[in-house]
């Protein structure tokens, strides 16, 4: 059955003052069945989120063992999983505001948004645009990739037009190797350039 093991109770198995075992849904065999806190979390399918001991909050299951073979007692929150068999890449692990999407999709860290599973791929028939950094435009006269530099709003363009490949700046193009790049792989003094194209002032 489902929510067999509400008490309001924390990972301590201390009460809680606040009442955290209530406004949930679970339709399924054992949805949500092993939680001992749990709050305004959804779990629809057989056996969703059925393990998870600390449901808190606005946690989202959809499908057969989505995040159902989560085993954490740590408190999880803002998560969700779309198909069957999602969930974190390691059951013992506790994540929170991610989303798995697909068929055995695994989440793998926090603030994250994981699209299938690694064998995978995305299709996306039109463009594709991330913010203002990243865009990928397919056009009848050609496929453009534009990458735009925030700092200065610089845009560099890689495309393919009547079979050419060709390459814009502002510019130039460098192709480094790095000896000590930092943690946010970020550029250093300490870099050694080994090509550097100038490509002048051309037009985007």
């Amino acid at each position: 059955g489902c929510f067999q093991n509400l008490n309001n109770t924390d990972v301590s198995g201390n009460p809680r003052k606040d009442n955290k075992a209530r406004a949930n849904v679970a339709i399924g065999q054992s949805a949500i069945r092993d939680a001992s806190s749990a709050f305004t979390t959804v779990a629809v399918g057989y056996e969703a989120l059925h393990k998870a001991k600390q449901l808190l909050a606005n946690n989202t299951a959809i499908g057969h063992l989505a995040g159902g073979t989560i085993i954490t007692e740590q408190e999880i929150s803002n998560n969700t999983f779309l198909g069957a068999g999602t969930g974190f890449n390691n059951d013992s692990n506790a994540y929170s505001n991610s989303t798995a999407v697909g068929y055995l999709a695994k989440i793998d860290a926090s603030n994250q948004i994981v699209l299938g599973r690694p064998e995978d791929y995305v299709y996306a028939p039109n463009d594709v645009h991330i913010g203002d950094m990243l865009k990928m435009r397919r056009a009848t006269n050609g496929d453009v990739i534009s990458i735009r530099n925030g700092a200065n709003s610089s845009q560099y363009c890689i495309g393919i037009l009547a079979s050419t490949t060709y390459f814009t700046s502002g510019q130039y193009f460098d192709f480094v190797y790095r000896s000590a790049p930092t943690a946010g792989d970020a550029f250093t003094d300490s870099q050694i350039y080994n090509l550097r194209i100038d490509v002048g002032n051309a037009s985007n």
